[in-house]
C-alpha cells in the first residue's frame, strides 16, 4: 500500500469515526477502538 493510499484510508476512516461520534457519541467510537487494541485511528494496524 502506497503511502497515498495509507493516508486515505487514515482520512476515511476519521470521517467515519465523526460520523459514528455524531449519531451515537464520542465513548461508542473509543469502545470500537479499544475492541481493536487501538486508542486512535492511527493506532489500528
Amino acid at each position: 500500500m502506497t503511502k497515498f493510499e495509507q493516508e486515505n484510508w487514515i482520512c476515511n476512516l476519521q470521517n467515519a469515526a465523526a460520523a459514528v461520534a455524531a449519531h451515537l457519541g464520542e465513548e461508542t467510537v473509543k469502545h470500537v477502538l479499544v475492541k481493536y487494541g487501538a486508542d486512535s485511528i492511527e493506532g489500528l494496524k
